[in-house]
């Protein structure tokens, strides 16, 4: 299972419902602890005998994270099929 482009899928969809609430429901700024998610396009650097270090080079719009999503998410949906293929088969022999 491709963990990353699964938490990607969360975290988006988190993301969504959590910019909805900040914008419906103004709170005081010094008592909203509500999560502000964002993602951005990172470079990492490395060779061979150097660990390198990350930059991030900036933050991803609206508009490439829709695009990502739903790249992501068809790819989430097969895999979802065919691990529940997979447990169908598992408990057929057991049946």
């Amino acid at each position: 299972m491709d963990t990353e482009i699964r938490d990607f899928c969360v975290k988006y969809n988190e993301k969504i419902k959590n910019d909805k609430d900040i914008k419906d429901n103004q709170l005081y700024f010094f008592s909203d602890y509500r999560e502000r998610i964002n993602f951005y396009l990172n470079i990492h650097v490395s060779c061979l005998h150097y660990i390198g270090n990350g930059q991030n080079l900036f933050m991803l719009d609206e508009e490439d994270l829709k695009y990502l999503y739903k790249k992501y998410s068809k790819k989430i949906e097969a895999e979802m099929e065919h691990n529940i293929a997979k447990v169908k088969d598992s408990y057929k022999k057991a049946l």
